[in-house]
């Protein structure tokens, strides 16, 4: 009969761990879940509240613009100096993509109508770069070519010299 007796309560054991086993995998994977949602709805939450709701694409577009060079009037240098700057263009679309592709040279056209305003001066501060960023953002995105807009929404610098 001991023989019988052990046997059950090896069946016994092994069903209790089997048991508990599975209880503490449904705990940690609702836990698990649980937090993921829970993070996810911190981000949707975070989102309802931020004044700019413009959705951007999972891969940012880029359009690099060739270099510009051209002269800057300055009051400490009674020449000028030469402003040798590059960009590249952050968008929202390929619609914009193609758009300035097309449409480069009248884009390339007012954007240096806008370096030729500033002076070598004020683009040597850092918030003179950062306001000639805006402006370039700006400019572009005034623009409105064949009724088709265009969206930057961000300008890197990849030159900037100043002589």
């Amino acid at each position: 009969m001991e023989g019988k007796n052990n046997m059950s309560s090896g069946r016994k054991s092994r069903w209790f761990f089997f048991i508990i086993g599975l209880i503490i995998g449904v705990i940690f994977t609702s836990t698990f879940y649980y937090m993921k949602e829970n993070r996810a709805g911190i981000i949707i939450a975070k989102s309802l509240y931020d004044n700019d709701f413009s959705i951007e694409p999972l891969s940012p577009l880029y359009v690099d613009l060739e270099p510009f060079t051209l002269n800057l009037n300055s009051t400490h240098q009674p020449g000028g100096r030469v402003l040798y700057i590059g960009l590249t263009l952050k968008l929202n679309s390929e619609e914009s993509q193609e758009i300035i592709k097309d449409f480069l040279p009248e884009i390339r056209s007012q954007l240096l109508m806008l370096f030729s305003q500033q002076t070598a001066d004020y683009l040597l501060t850092i918030e003179g770069k950062q306001q000639l960023a805006i402006e370039v953002k700006n400019t572009i995105n005034q623009l409105v070519i064949q009724k088709k807009e265009i969206k930057v929404i961000g300008v890197l610098f990849n030159a900037f010299i100043l002589r």
